[in-house]
C-alpha cells in the first residue's frame, strides 16, 4: 500500500504532517509534483491511496490522471475526481442546510439589487466570488452605490458573484471533518480593519469536536458535495441558530495541528487505510 500525495506549492507543513503520518503506519509516502508530472511514469494501484492537498487546476488534472477505480479517496462516488459540484449552495438548500439567504447576480441593475438587498433584510450584504481562498473574493458592501459599482466590475470580468444576506453578532467556526466525524474545530477571530476572520492561534479555542450542531450540518455539508473530508465554515449566532457559509475541498488542516495539536493528518490517514481495507474485502 502507498500513498499518493499530489502537490503543487501546498505549504510545507503539509506535507510534512501527511509525510509523518504516512511513515507511522509504515505506508509509503510518494509525492507526486504536479508542475513536473509525465504521464506514464506513476502508476498507482487499486489497493493505494491518493489526496491532493493542492488547489491549483494542473493538480485537479493530475488526480484526475492517477485516479482509477478502487483506489482509495476522499470522494465518496466511485468515479473519484472525475466529477464535482457545480453549484455547491444549491446542493446545500436541496439538502436542507441552513446557509444564509442569498441571490446570483447577473445583472448590476440598482432597482433589481436594491429589491434584493431588502429581500435579504437590507445592508451590509455580502458579495462573494467562488473560486478563492483565505476570504479572497468575499467583499462587504453596506450602500446601493458601492453594491452596484462592484457587481457592475465583476459582472464585467464574466463572474457570477453571490449576494447573502450579512450574519452579524455570530461566531466564525472552521469544522474540519474527516468520513463522518469532526476531528477539529477552532473559532476565527476578526482582523483589524476589516470583516473578514482569521484563525485563531490560542490553543484554548481549538477543539478536537466541536458542539453535536455544528458537527452534524459539517458532516452533511461534506456529504451533499459527496465528499470525506474537508474544512467547513460555520458562523453560530448569539441566537443559538447555526449558518453553514461553505465547505472547502481540499482545505489547509495543518492549522488545528500546528496550535491546537489535533492530530488531523492521522485521521485521514486512518480513514484512507481503512476504506483501502473495505475495498479489498
Amino acid at each position: 500500500m502507498k500513498f499518493y500525495c499530489v502537490n503543487d506549492n501546498v505549504p510545507t507543513e503539509t506535507i510534512e504532517y501527511l509525510k509523518q503520518s504516512s511513515s507511522q503506519r509504515v505506508i509509503d509516502f510518494i509525492e507526486v509534483n504536479a508542475g513536473a508530472f509525465e504521464p506514464g511514469t506513476i502508476f498507482v494501484d487499486s489497493k493505494d491511496l491518493l489526496f491532493r492537498p493542492a488547489i491549483s487546476w494542473r493538480a485537479v488534472q493530475v488526480e484526475q490522471f492517477l485516479y482509477r477505480k478502487g483506489v482509495s479517496t476522499f470522494y465518496s462516488d466511485t468515479d473519484g475526481p472525475l466529477f464535482t459540484c457545480s453549484n455547491p449552495n444549491l446542493a446545500f438548500v436541496k439538502a436542507g442546510l441552513p446557509i444564509p439567504r442569498y441571490f446570483t447576480c447577473n445583472s448590476f441593475d440598482p432597482g433589481l439589487l436594491r429589491n434584493q438587498v431588502d429581500l435579504l433584510g437590507g445592508f451590509p450584504v455580502v458579495v462573494k466570488v467562488s473560486g478563492y481562498s483565505r476570504g479572497v473574493g468575499v467583499i462587504r458592501a453596506d450602500s446601493i452605490e458601492s453594491l452596484v459599482s462592484i457587481i457592475e466590475y465583476l459582472v464585467a470580468q464574466g463572474v457570477s458573484p453571490n449576494l447573502s444576506a450579512y450574519i452579524p453578532n455570530a461566531i466564525h467556526w472552521r469544522v474540519v471533518v474527516v468520513g463522518k466525524r469532526a476531528v477539529a474545530a477552532y473559532k476565527n477571530s476578526t482582523i483589524e480593519n476589516d470583516f473578514r476572520t482569521i484563525g485563531t492561534t490560542s490553543p484554548e479555542e481549538i477543539y478536537e469536536k466541536p458542539n453535536q450542531l455544528l458537527e452534524e450540518i459539517a458532516v452533511q455539508s461534506l456529504e451533499a458535495l459527496r465528499l470525506e473530508f474537508g474544512g467547513v465554515d460555520l458562523l453560530e449566532h448569539e441566537s443559538g441558530r447555526v449558518y453553514l457559509l461553505e465547505a472547502n475541498f481540499p482545505c489547509y488542516f495543518a492549522h488545528a495541528q500546528i496550535y491546537g495539536n489535533c492530530d488531523v493528518s492521522g485521521a485521514m490517514l486512518d480513514y484512507l487505510i481503512s476504506k483501502s481495507k473495505k475495498h479489498s474485502t
